[in-house]
């Protein structure tokens, strides 16, 4: 999986889609979906440099979500790498999947 790029002070939205291991859709009707962003993999949540947490979702009948972050939600992160991961808990709270990656911030050459 390709590291996610996002620039300070922009929106980004990330598109999930939950499918089994057969490619079969997933209804995710009343889950939760936490994104999660870290400096270093063992920071306590509270020190988490982003943090999203989804219960409304785009089509859960046919598994779709979006995490979406606003320009004011990214415009504090400071430019460098970080580790996310987006965690999905059933509609019981049985965690059902984790997503881990790398998240590269950036400068937007426009600013403003």
């Amino acid at each position: 999986m390709a590291i996610s790029i996002i620039y300070k002070g922009k929106g980004k939205t990330f598109h999930v889609s939950h499918k089994d291991s057969a490619g079969a859709v997933i209804d995710i009707t009343g889950w939760t979906l936490y994104f999660t962003a870290k400096k270093k993999l063992d920071d306590p949540d509270s020190e988490a440099v982003l943090q999203k947490t989804v219960t409304n979702h785009v089509d859960a009948i046919n598994g779709l979500s979006d995490i979406v972050f606003l320009n004011a939600d990214t415009v504090n992160l400071k430019i460098g790498e970080y580790f996310y991961d987006i965690q999905s808990d059933d509609a019981t709270g049985e965690n059902k999947g984790v997503i881990k990656n790398k998240l590269k911030v950036e400068q937007p050459v426009r600013i403003g």
